[in-house]
């Protein structure tokens, strides 16, 4: 699969972006993705959404139940009392910058629909949780600007022990309100992303060449052309990719190539990088999860 693609954003873009993770257990199992739903909507409405961007910080939830009674109407209803507080962490050390707690309250014929229609309740409009997003964005940002030169640190050690998506991730998650820090990342981001092309394009070499060594028949050489038509032709060892191919259509009598690449201009080049290392470091912080979910009482 080519790494030069293009992301193109389900939503206007953050400068300052949170996800949303909804432990399991928080609620019903029947309610979670309504949950998360009502908070990504939050967010978004905070302008702070984070779908298809690379973030470290994370907003979660914690119910209290208060009360949970079964009135005497006819039909008997629950009637469900609890407090929803709201945690932004840092999903690589867990620890807590901002939260806030305020009252929610629901009513339904069975305890599931008292949850859900007190969960429909949550909204950005709620001054407190207005307020919470504000300090947030504040502490990122200031989080940024005091650590920045340090994460670049980070990611290029994360590169040096060919760890390059963690090393994109890291990067890739400098806001670009964070003036001076971001345009050194995104620097840095071009740099780590081509050492990684390198790093991909090696081993994928060595396999396309073990293959053939094993396998020097016609349908060896069709997986062999396969997985070098992985290799970008930017990579240091496109070359010695093309030179197997020569070496194969020699050995089995008729031509074969790679398949044929568009040629890029150089400020052209230097945006698909950037976009696909950022892409990078998008697929790498989706997958990575908190350890544990901290809260105050």
């Amino acid at each position: 699969m080519a790494l030069f693609c293009i992301c193109a954003f389900a939503q206007k873009s953050s400068d300052t972006p949170v996800r949303v993770i909804v432990p399991d257990g928080v609620v019903a199992a029947e309610n979670q993705l309504l949950l998360t739903d009502r908070l990504q909507a939050v967010v978004t409405s905070k302008g702070m959404g984070s779908i298809d961007q690379a973030t470290r910080f994370f907003v979660y939830p914690v119910f209290v139940e208060l009360g949970n009674v079964l009135s005497g109407s006819v039909p008997p209803m629950h009637v469900v009392e609890m407090e929803l507080s709201l945690y932004v962490a840092d999903i690589l050390n867990g620890k807590v910058y901002t939260q806030c707690t305020y009252p929610l309250k629901g009513v339904g014929r069975t305890d599931i629909i008292a949850y859900r229609n007190a969960i429909k309740s949550i909204s950005g409009d709620n001054p407190v949780v207005a307020e919470m997003f504000e300090r947030t964005r504040s502490e990122i940002v200031s989080y940024y600007l005091s650590e920045g030169a340090t994460i670049i640190a980070d990611a290029k050690t994360c590169a040096a022990m060919n760890d390059y998506e963690k090393a994109l991730y890291l990067l890739a998650c400098i806001p670009s309100c964070c003036s001076g820090i971001y345009e050194t990342a995104q620097e840095e981001m071009v740099n780590v992303y081509v050492r990684y092309v390198d790093y991909l394009a090696e081993k994928l070499l060595t396999q396309a060449r073990a293959l053939w060594a094993s396998t020097q028949d016609r349908e060896g050489a069709q997986e062999v052309i396969s997985i070098l038509n992985q290799i970008e032709p930017t990579a240091k060892c496109y070359p010695q990719a093309e030179e197997l191919v020569a070496k194969i259509s020699k050995r089995i009598g008729e031509e074969w190539e790679l398949e044929k690449h568009l040629v890029y201009s150089a400020v052209e080049l230097e945006k698909m990088r950037i976009e696909a290392a950022r892409e990078v470091g998008v697929a790498y912080g989706t997958h990575q999860q908190p350890t544990s979910f901290l809260h105050y009482r």
